[in-house]
């Protein structure tokens, strides 16, 4: 079991980074989540990634376990190539990035490259205990969404890449969005296995180095296929743990709904692959969430920059 930290660098320096990591060792943390890429507004590097493995080396130095967090398809940097498309939402009107999200299509060619690409380079890394996948799914800013499945107009990508490989599923040109909705139990069917092939292809380049774990929003276990595309109980039986977010400000951080979420995931998953994670804003939520530690193997909190003042252990 291991309580891992989340941190954040908006630049690497060696000497600021090792500080951190000495910081987060006195604390008590066990682990580190460390970022692949850079951050958004991190323009100015001509590389999308942190030099990963040197961050690695430092916190095994202090003793802690090591995860690598992979941005699957999120990626302001890709946003800025020539050759890529947004996603489309369902107006035909294709999508902009909203403040920090950038979405990327898990169609898309220039996304797919950008995602084979760095799979590729996580293999020639330091060797870490575990990868963390954010944003393995279909475009969904869950923080800013509706949350009600039952929408009308769910936040689907429309985009060309979508529609087409649909259309060869269903054998007829898709040329509004109605066809989809009048089709759902297919496109949803569609949806999922195109994130499952995303996922085998991701436990094929990782799985030999280290444990995956895959990030879900902080929807129930029924929700998540509809609107991200990800089934958490494939992903389990697959042998990777799923992480899902379950204490937050979307859902007001209430306990009673952490507790019937977890309540779900614990009846219809092995706990062994069950790692939570929780955004905290005080030391308070921290000690009574950190008790589940006892629980779980692993569990995951959002980020030392923003908690390191009232952490204490």
């Amino acid at each position: 079991m291991a309580v891992y930290i989340k941190y954040f660098p908006k630049k690497y320096n060696r000497k600021d980074f090792k500080k951190n990591i000495e910081e987060i060792k006195n604390s008590g943390f066990e682990g580190v989540l460390l970022p692949a890429s850079r951050p958004e507004d991190q323009t100015e590097y001509k590389t999308e990634l942190f030099p990963i493995s040197r961050m690695i080396e430092i916190a095994k130095e202090n003793g802690l376990k090591t995860g690598v967090i992979l941005k699957c398809f999120h990626s302001a940097k890709t946003w800025d190539n020539l050759l890529f498309s947004p996603p489309v939402g369902i107006s035909g009107v294709s999508m902009t990035a909203k403040s920090w999200y950038h979405p990327l299509c898990p169609n898309n060619p220039v996304s797919l490259n950008r995602y084979s690409n760095l799979l590729n380079k996580m293999v020639k890394i330091s060797k870490p205990d575990l990868f963390y996948l954010e944003h393995l799914r279909f475009p969904f800013l869950w923080q800013k969404e509706d949350l009600d499945i039952q929408s009308q107009a769910p936040p689907f990508c429309y985009c060309p890449f979508c529609v087409t490989e649909y259309a060869t599923i269903i054998g007829d040109i898709v040329s509004h969005s109605s066809q989809i909705l009048e089709t759902m139990p297919e496109w949803l069917s569609w949806r999922t296995s195109i994130i499952l092939e995303r996922y085998y292809q991701a436990k094929k380049t990782l799985a030999p180095i280290a444990k995956i774990i895959v990030a879900v929003p902080p929807l129930s276990l029924i929700d998540l296929p509809f609107t991200t595309g990800q089934l958490p109980l494939a992903f389990s039986e697959e042998g990777s743990h799923v992480s899902p977010l379950i204490y937050n400000n979307k859902m007001n951080k209430n306990y009673l709904w952490t507790e019937d979420l977890m309540n779900q995931y614990d009846f219809d998953m092995p706990r062994s692959r069950i790692s939570p994670a929780f955004d905290i804003g005080n030391n308070e939520e921290f000690q009574i969430n950190r008790k589940l530690n006892k629980k779980y193997d692993d569990i995951f909190f959002y980020n030392w920059n923003d908690y390191k003042k009232f952490i204490r252990l």
